[in-house]
């Protein structure tokens, strides 16, 4: 209860501020009783006002679900992640590359799973490597949660193959009748996990 003091000059106008902790989310009633009259006598009509909301609350952080924990440049394309946040929430999406080049993408949360999609351009910003995600959302009311984050790996270089023959096949690289009988050993060796 807010108590104003007795007015003597004419007011039109009264403000005051009520301070809520972090965690309210009760609507405000703000009620006019007492001794009101204006310039004249007349007595105010004691009515209670609309609700005002109040929601101090933060946003949980959103959650990240990685699908695809090495993906290419198509998969990068068509999603290798979600991010879920509660309806009416802004939530800003920061993808982080190996060369530090950092990508943001907004999506408005309507509490389910989205499919975070990188363009070309996107893909060739963030580079090759790993890429850490971090989400945050920003309620409908302005209030900013804490942030979650996961990782994926972009791997957009197609692998380079070495073959060799073996068996005593002549240095020239091409296996003739007279490099083996009948049978070479080939290997196959890649640049990289296959």
């Amino acid at each position: 209860t807010l108590q104003l003091p007795p007015v003597n000059d004419p007011i039109t106008q009264v403000s005051f501020r009520v301070k809520a902790d972090d965690a309210s989310d009760v609507s405000l009633v703000v009620s006019v009783g007492g001794q009101v009259k204006d310039l004249n006598g007349n007595a105010l009509d004691v009515t209670s006002s609309t609700p005002v909301e109040v929601d101090t609350i933060n946003p949980d952080a959103p959650v990240i679900v990685v699908t695809d924990g090495a993906a290419t440049q198509a998969e990068a394309g068509s999603g290798v992640f979600s991010v879920t946040g509660e309806v009416g929430s802004s939530i800003a999406v920061t993808l982080t590359g190996a060369n530090t080049t950092v990508v943001n993408k907004v999506i408005n949360g309507d509490g389910s799973a989205q499919t975070v999609t990188l363009s070309s351009q996107d893909v060739a910003d963030l580079g090759e490597g790993p890429v850490q995600v971090s989400a945050a959302q920003t309620d409908e009311h302005g209030n900013l949660g804490v942030s979650s984050s996961d990782s994926f790996e972009l791997d957009t270089v197609a692998p380079v193959a070495d073959i060799a023959a073996a068996d005593d096949v002549a240095s020239t690289g091409v296996v003739t009748d007279a490099d083996a009988d009948g049978s070479v050993t080939v290997t196959v060796s890649f640049d990289e996990d296959m």
